[in-house]
């Protein structure tokens, strides 16, 4: 009989236990945020880091200016991974995101509203230095 209580109060335990334990939410990292020309746009790049599943995202959202990023991925650029971005509003309805890494595998809009964005990959990270034309150079 004390065996049998023993185990009744230790599942009476595990099932407390269980019902208390929530998750530690997932939270987001600004990485950077640029105004466009206008400052009526903001382009946010995020981290998205998920513990419960050890999950670590990258996103990127356009958002009006002064708005709050919302919950969730981001409404322009999501990918599995940690990677490195780079944005610049080219005009108030152009952005250009640029990447060294291969961005095949993430989801892309290229549109949002009449914001048109473009992907780049930055291959070339060495300078050629400059040919030296100066007289006596020989050259």
């Amino acid at each position: 009989m004390h065996n049998e209580s023993l185990k009744a109060f230790a599942l009476a335990l595990l099932i407390f236990h269980q019902g208390c334990y929530k998750p530690e939410p997932c939270r987001k990292e600004i990485r950077r945020e640029a105004f466009s020309p206008d400052r009526h746009n903001e382009v946010v790049v995020f981290q998205r880091i998920c513990p419960a599943d050890r999950s670590l995202s990258t996103h990127i959202s356009i958002t009006e200016a002064g708005q709050k990023l919302p919950d969730g991925n981001g409404n322009i650029f999501a990918i599995n991974s940690d990677v490195e971005l780079r944005v610049a509003w080219i005009s108030d309805d152009y952005l250009k995101v640029y990447s060294y890494e291969n961005l095949d595998g993430a989801t892309k809009r290229t549109k949002i509203g009449k914001i048109k964005v473009e992907y780049s990959r930055i291959v070339e990270t060495d300078l050629v230095p400059p040919i030296d034309t100066s007289p006596g150079s020989g050259k």
